[in-house]
C-alpha cells in the first residue's frame, strides 16, 4: 500500500534527522530541534498505528498527533531564538509561546484521551467531540501559519544583527534554516486548506485523512536532500562558537571630547587597515579587530554604528571591494577569475561578493572589468 510505504519512509527520514541533530556540538538549539523532529516522528507513527489498527501503539502516539499543529511553530521560534542566545536563561521567557498547547492539553486533549482509553468515549461521545476536533485542527494550522510568517521575519532580523559582528556571512550557513521555515509556511497553509476542505466541503474518503501527514513527509524528504548539500546542516556551527557581543542600538549623543576621541580612533582604525590589511582575513570579526586596536568591542561598535553610521560588515566589505578594484587593474591578477580576485581580497562567498560589489559600485564585477578593458584599449 502506497500510504504505508510513505509513512515508513517518513519515519525513517525523521529518525535520521534526529540522529543528525544529536551528532555535533552540544547546544540547547540542538535539543529543541530534536524535540521538533520527535513530535513529527510520533505524529507519523500515530498515522501508521491508525492505518494498521494498532490500538496499543495508537494510544501512546495519538496525543502527539493532536498537539503537533500547536507546537511546531513555537518550537521553531524557540530554535531560532536559541541560536543567538548566550545562555539558556535568555530564552526562559519564550516558553510562554507554549501556553495554548498546554491549555489545550490540560483541558481538552488529555481529558478526551483519558475518556477514550479508559471509558470507551463514555463521557465524550465521538459524535459530540468531532466538531471540536475539527475546529482545533484548523485553528492549530492557522496558528502554525502565523508563526511561519513571524519566524521568517525574525530570521532576517537575526541575520541583520550578525552583520554587526561578522565581516563574512555565508548564506549557505542559513540555507537549511530558510528552507525549514519555508516548508513550515507551505505545510501549514496546505494542511489548513486541506483540513477546511475535509471538514466542511469534501471528505475524500479514507485517503483524505492522510493528506496532511503525507505532505509533511514530502517536505522532510526535501529538507533531508537539501541539507546534505549544505556546508552547515541543521545548526550553523559558527553561531555555536563564542562570538563577540552584539552592539547596542541605543542612539549615542557625542560630546566634543568624545567626538575628538572617536575621530582619533577612526584615524587609528584607518591606519591599521591600510598597514595590516586585516580585511583580507575572511574570518575577521569585531573582536579580532578590537583586539588589534586595543579597545573593547563596545567602543569599536559605537565607532562604526554611531560615529560612522555603518556596520562592521559593511565597513570591512567596502574595503574588500576597494581591494578587488585595485587588483582588477593590476596586471599581476590578469589570469585570476573574478571570484579568484575576490577570494584574494577577503571574500569567501561568491554570492556575497557579487551582491556587495553591485551595491557599492553600481554594476556587476563583470561589467566593471569590461569597462576597465574598454578604457585600456582606447
Amino acid at each position: 500500500m502506497i500510504i504505508d510505504f510513505i509513512l515508513v519512509v517518513g519515519m525513517t527520514i525523521t529518525f535520521i534527522l534526529m540522529l543528525l541533530t544529536v551528532h555535533g556540538k552540544k547546544h540547547f538549539s540542538r535539543f529543541i530541534l530534536l524535540v521538533f523532529f520527535f513530535f513529527i516522528f510520533m505524529a507519523i507513527l500515530d498515522n501508521f498505528a491508525y492505518l494498521h489498527k494498532l490500538k496499543g501503539l495508537y494510544t501512546i502516539t495519538v496525543l502527539f498527533d493532536f498537539l503537533i499543529a500547536w507546537v511546531i511553530g513555537p518550537l521553531l521560534y524557540l530554535y531560532i531564538k536559541s541560536l543567538f542566545a548566550k545562555n539558556v536563561k535568555e530564552i526562559g521567557s519564550l516558553f510562554t509561546h507554549f501556553i495554548p498547547s498546554v491549555f489545550l492539553s490540560l483541558f481538552f486533549f488529555i481529558p478526551l484521551y483519558v475518556d477514550a482509553v479508559f471509558f470507551n468515549s463514555f463521557y465524550f461521545p465521538q459524535e459530540t467531540i468531532k466538531p471540536f476536533l475539527k475546529i482545533t485542527n484548523i485553528a492549530g494550522y492557522a496558528y502554525s501559519f502565523t508563526y511561519a510568517i513571524l519566524l521568517i521575519k525574525l530570521h532576517f532580523e537575526q541575520q541583520q544583527k550578525l552583520s554587526e559582528v561578522y565581516s563574512s556571512i555565508d548564506q549557505n550557513n542559513f540555507g537549511w534554516i530558510k528552507q525549514l521555515l519555508f516548508c513550515l509556511l507551505v505545510i501549514s497553509l496546505f494542511v489548513l486548506i486541506v483540513e477546511i476542505i475535509l471538514s466542511y466541503i469534501w471528505s475524500m474518503g479514507g485517503f483524505g485523512s492522510y493528506l496532511g501527514i503525507l505532505f509533511i513527509i514530502i517536505s522532510l524528504f526535501y529538507l533531508g536532500f537539501y541539507g546534505i548539500k549544505q556546508t552547515q546542516f541543521l545548526v550553523p556551527e559558527f553561531l555555536l562558537n563564542k562570538r563577540p557581543e552584539e552592539q547596542t542600538k541605543t542612539q549615542v549623543i557625542f560630546s566634543n571630547k568624545e567626538k575628538t576621541s572617536y575621530a582619533l580612533l577612526k584615524t587609528k582604525l584607518d591606519e591599521l587597515m591600510s598597514d595590516k590589511k586585516m580585511y583580507l582575513n575572511e574570518e575577521l570579526t569585531l573582536r579580532n579587530l578590537s583586539s588589534a586596536l586595543k579597545v573593547n568591542d563596545k567602543k569599536l561598535s559605537i565607532l562604526l554604528n554611531q560615529f560612522l553610521n555603518t556596520s562592521f560588515y559593511d565597513y570591512v566589505n567596502t574595503l574588500r571591494i576597494h581591494e578587488v578594484k585595485r587588483k582588477m587593474k593590476s596586471a599581476e591578477f590578469d589570469n585570476y577569475s573574478l571570484f579568484g580576485i575576490a577570494m584574494e581580497s577577503g571574500f569567501k562567498s561568491k554570492s556575497t561578493f557579487h551582491r556587495f560589489f553591485k551595491k557599492t559600485v553600481g554594476c556587476t564585477p563583470a561589467e566593471y572589468k569590461k569597462s576597465l578593458e574598454s578604457s585600456t584599449t582606447k
